[in-house]
């Protein structure tokens, strides 16, 4: 069963291309991203709980696949 959540900021949405992105979760359930829109650095997974699936388009608000990451 794939688990689902709403993204509260999109970290720049890119039209062209799929991203994983590391998210953390937020006051209201919501999961924002833990890094910039660049490229993840290890130091950004040590904040995140999971690492969101944003296809391409993504944008606020959108309701994405995430993967838990373990802790």
């Amino acid at each position: 069963m794939a688990v689902r959540g709403r993204i509260a900021d999109a970290a720049a949405p890119d039209d062209a291309r799929t991203r994983i992105v590391p998210v953390r979760q937020v006051e209201g359930g919501v999961w924002r991203a833990t890094g910039t829109s660049g490229t993840a650095y290890l130091a950004v997974f040590l904040q995140a709980r999971a690492l969101a699936l944003l296809p391409a388009g993504t944008g606020r608000g959108a309701v994405v696949e995430l993967l838990p990451l373990p802790r």
